[in-house]
């Protein structure tokens, strides 16, 4: 769990507010994002291996489209929106639409600039690619 220590420290450093919780052995740290009631959330996967290097670290927010849309609809808006993200996924599932977007890196090297990429990505998508999604 070094890397979200790693990331936190990030965060603190650039006076972004965060708040951290625990769901069962995961860790998460939850940040506020532009649309009400669609933190961004950031985990990463437990690593029971030693040996491995590598971590993933999944960046991942949620939230309720708007009523307007049939689920056809939807599917087919959601599909033509991923082709506008410049990385992450989008899915439908139970009445809510997930982005998602996971993190490959090396133990112990998570680089500023790569987290707050991620980030813009992540407002960029919220605020602009699937804005009419929730209005």
């Amino acid at each position: 769990m070094n890397e979200l220590n790693r990331i936190k420290k990030i965060l603190k450093n650039a006076d972004i507010e965060f708040e951290t919780e625990s769901l069962g052995e995961y860790d998460m740290i939850k940040l506020t994002s532009s649309a009400e009631n669609s933190p961004f959330i950031i985990t990463s996967y437990p690593v029971d291996n030693n040996e491995i290097r590598t971590r993933a670290i999944q960046f991942y927010f949620e939230f309720t489209p708007s009523s307007k849309f049939s689920k056809d609809e939807l599917n087919e808006l959601l599909f033509n929106k991923i082709k506008e993200l410049p990385y992450g996924h989008l899915n439908f599932y139970q009445k809510k639409v997930y982005y998602k977007y996971v993190l490959i890196c090396i133990e112990k090297d998570i680089k500023e600039e790569v987290i707050f990429d991620i980030l813009n990505v992540m407002n960029y998508s919220l605020d602009v690619v699937i804005a009419e999604l929730i209005n």
